[in-house]
Parts: C-alpha cells; structure tokens; sequence
C-alpha cells in the first residue's frame, strides 16, 4: 500500500507520449521507470510467447535503436491482430543483461536486433489504475486489521485465564 501510494504521487496523471528511442533515451537519463505511451510501435509478430496467464510480444520502431518485450497480463490467446498497431501504453523500464540474455531461453528470437539496441520492458498493466488498487487494497487490509485487534485481545485474555487456571489446579501449594 505505502510503496504504490508513492508512486501514484510520483507519477503524472497521463503517460507521457514518446516514441520508443525517446523513451529508452530518458530512462537512461532520469534513471527511473517511466509511464509512457510509445507510438508508433511496429510488433514483431514471429516474437510472441505464451507464459502462464500472460503473453509477452517483442516491439520496437522503425530504427530498431531500441527493442521492449511488452507483458500482457491475463492474455493467453493473444494474437498479433491483437495488438494495438499505433501505440503501447505502459511502465517501461531498462532491462538488465542477466534479463536480456534469458530472452532466448523464454523463447524469442532477437537476431534480427542490434545487440546494440536498448532493450526495455513495458508492462501494459502497470500505471497510475495499478498505483490506485494498490492503496486501495492496502488500505482495506489495515481496517480489517484494526477491526480484528479487539477480538485478538479478548482471545488473547481468554486463553491466558485457561492457563493460569490450570497452573493453579497442577500447584495447589501456591
């Protein structure tokens, strides 16, 4: 709850609009993740793989001077007719070189890709309605856990009764 209230302070009311080279251009300049709406996207529709409940698709521009893998949550049939051909809205975030190199075994194929090219992920999912449940379910959790504290103490008193007792009952010389 505390850490997606502070974000939703840190983060704009709309994702910024940037193109792909743009956006991996200011993660590495401001040094953290951005909510950003990237257009125009182009997808690599040979690079897109199942994982559990969600589906992850490769995208870049027309430069490839940067490639994401977008993670799509709750999309197992996802399609590459699927995909929203002018933008991809997200937080997008640097990839790290261990991420990078556990592409290929994921099941994407990046030869076509610079080794060049900034990788990046976009999590389609993540933004400022993400930030918003977060507090709202982290909030819900401390009423229901202040609500439950009165009857932790009274069952707390409760057993602490039964204990003395029986301490009594196994010690009369006391």
């Amino acid at each position: 709850g505390v850490s997606s209230w502070q974000a939703m302070q840190h983060m704009p009311q709309q994702p910024r609009s940037l193109s792909l080279a743009a956006a991996a251009e200011a993660i590495q300049t401001e040094g953290e993740d951005l909510w950003v709406a990237i257009s125009p996207v182009v997808w690599d529709c040979s690079n897109i793989v199942q994982e559990g409940d969600r589906t992850s698709a490769v995208f870049s521009d027309a430069s490839r001077s940067a490639f994401g893998v977008a993670v799509f949550s709750e999309a197992r049939d996802l399609s590459c007719g699927d995909l929203d051909p002018v933008a991809a809205t997200g937080v997008l975030r640097l990839m790290g070189e261990g991420e990078v190199a556990r592409l290929d075994e994921r099941g994407f194929d990046l030869a076509r890709y610079s080794p060049a090219a900034t990788p990046v992920a976009l999590c389609t999912f993540c933004g400022r309605g993400n930030s918003r449940l977060g507090v709202i379910l982290g909030a819900v959790m401390v009423v229901i856990g202040l609500s439950l504290y009165p009857l932790c103490l009274y069952e707390n008193r409760k057993r602490a009764r039964k204990q003395q007792a029986l301490l009594r009952e196994r010690e009369p010389w006391r």
